[in-house]
């Protein structure tokens, strides 16, 4: 027997394509609403799963300094947890510019790295800014990278989730003027750990 192909009927009108507008404040309420409940909810429970499964002083922690204990600071343990378990991944476009420069034998002063946190469509979700002057680390190029790249990188994750209100930036990004000389020796025991891992 002949196979047969459906032929559409005169009747038979083209798919409806909705177009939602480029800005959330022109949805429709109902779907603008859905949206901010659902949003909600599902921050709550990030910020239930942040309390469990975070560790003080591992993944994040307070500094003391001349104005008193300071808001928790994200460390780099807690920025993979987080965008581990909301499934998205880091990348950093400005590295190839820093390679030319290496290449070119460009002598910089400081180092501004983008770091862009992708999901599995490889879409942008968020995108944060880290930067580093070279002095810092006495000269050393890989690591104020690595220090720059870090930064940006819990600025991303900070934007990503929503958490400038429960975290500040991460304590190298704070001045040694800032902190405690006790903090200091601490700090660098704890990063001088977390570098070899």
């Amino acid at each position: 027997m002949p196979s047969q192909a459906a032929v559409p009927s005169k009747d038979t009108k083209p798919p409806l394509v909705v177009v939602m507008p480029s800005n959330p404040l022109d949805y429709p309420v109902d779907a603008f609403e859905a949206s901010l409940i659902r949003r909600q909810c599902n921050r709550q429970v990030l910020m239930r799963w942040i309390n469990t499964n975070l560790v003080e002083n591992v993944d994040f922690g307070s500094i003391q300094t001349k104005r008193g204990l300071s808001k928790p600071s994200l460390w780099k343990a807690g920025a993979e947890k987080i965008t581990t378990m909301l499934s998205v991944s880091a990348q950093f476009p400005s590295y190839v510019d820093y390679e030319q420069s290496a290449l070119n034998a460009k002598a910089l002063e400081r180092i501004i790295i983008r770091c862009e946190l992708i999901n599995a469509q490889q879409h942008i979700v968020a995108s944060g800014i880290g930067a580093r002057a070279l002095k810092q680390d006495y000269g050393d190029f890989n690591k104020a990278l690595k220090m720059a790249s870090k930064s940006a990188f819990i600025d991303a994750t900070l934007k990503l989730a929503g958490l400038s209100d429960v975290f500040t930036l991460d304590l190298e990004d704070m001045t040694a003027e800032q902190i405690s000389p006790a903090q200091q020796a601490k700090s660098k025991q704890s990063h001088s750990r977390s570098s070899k891992t």
